[in-house]
């Protein structure tokens, strides 16, 4: 697994995150044993990101309160200061590693697996109407609508964002 299945980072990096499964089933192939299944991880949202994830992390963002982000599904200037509010509200440590030092990414406002716990409720769809559009977001993009069905954990929410 990279950094980023932990904590709002990019790394390590796209291209090498792309092929970690690769490297499981070598290592399983290695060891003798069954290849390890795709572990269920939470997206990596970042400004300039667009899209029904977007749309969905929007709606929940304002669930929680934060009714000035526009619900676009642009990842945009107000999308990145409300994840940053909630990242400092809850004392999240900012974690990036030397190789996006090195590249000068500011990864500040990156919404990632220790960000998106935070947006999505353990309550059923219909308790919020936020969370209702967030849902009704994902099911449009072609998300598997029994992942939304009865209370919204974090393992339904993995998956209606995958």
């Amino acid at each position: 697994m990279g950094h980023r299945d932990f904590n709002s980072t990019e790394c390590p990096g796209d291209v090498l995150y792309g092929r970690l499964q690769e490297l499981r089933d070598a290592v399983a192939g290695a060891l003798g044993v069954a290849p390890a299944a795709r572990p269920s991880v939470w997206p990596l949202l970042r400004p300039g990101a667009a899209g029904p994830q977007v749309r969905a992390a929007q709606y929940l963002l304002r669930a929680r309160g934060f009714s000035d982000v526009p619900v676009d599904g642009v990842f945009g200037a107000d999308t990145k200061r409300a994840v940053a509010k909630l990242a400092d509200v809850h004392n999240i440590d900012k974690h990036t590693c030397a190789a996006t030092v090195r590249a000068g990414t500011d990864e500040t406002g990156y919404l990632g697996s220790d960000i998106w716990p935070l947006i999505t409720p353990k309550v059923r769809a219909s308790e919020n109407a936020d969370v209702e559009k967030a849902v009704t977001t994902l099911h449009r993009a072609g998300a598997d609508r029994a992942h939304s069905a009865g209370v919204l954990d974090a393992t339904r929410w993995k998956r209606l964002l995958a």
